[in-house]
């Protein structure tokens, strides 16, 4: 009798890995690129652990170069848009403290000199979010706007208004 059974036996055979060790390969590259200075606190240590773990591409497996380019692409992705808002925050630090020195003696004066401050240390935090970030953002540029409308300006200098126009058509 003829049988429906059919064994086949095949050995020698493998996947080829160099798609996935080269997309590896560029992920750490473009992480490497990145100034962590740039990036909020919290988001540092896990782009480098994520490159570390990502080390070195050659012999792993498809599985393992599958969870090292997820985790490395989820450590550049929160890093990159916590790089958004340092960026954002540095600036509002930079113009606050610019405008500063325009502002006359006063208790506003000091507080948003004492927000500069805070905003500073939430910015070179270890443990700052984005969502830190940008809350330090709003609180700084909320009080410059504050500070423009209860101070005086040093004399021979004066302060832009024109953010405070409601209808500037009129």
């Amino acid at each position: 009798a003829v049988s429906d059974e059919v064994t086949v036996t095949i050995e020698g055979a493998s996947e080829d890995l160099s798609v996935l060790q080269n997309r590896l390969t560029k992920l750490i590259e473009e992480a490497e690129g990145i100034n962590v200075s740039e990036v909020a606190g919290a988001y540092r240590a896990p782009l480098t652990e994520a490159v570390s773990n990502a080390k070195p591409v050659e012999g792993k497996d498809k599985a393992a170069l599958e969870e090292a380019i997820a985790q490395l692409n989820d450590a550049l992705d929160a890093a990159r848009l916590s790089m958004f808002s340092m960026t954002s925050l540095q600036n509002a630090i930079t113009a606050a403290e610019e405008f500063l020195t325009v502002v006359a003696e006063s208790d506003v004066k000091q507080a948003l000199a004492d927000m500069v401050s805070n905003s500073k240390t939430v910015y070179s935090s270890e443990s700052s979010t984005t969502e830190d970030i940008q809350s330090a953002t709003d609180k700084l540029t909320a009080q410059v706007k504050l500070t423009k409308q209860e101070a005086t300006p040093v004399e021979g200098e004066c302060f832009d208004m024109t953010e405070f126009i409601v209808n500037p058509s009129f």
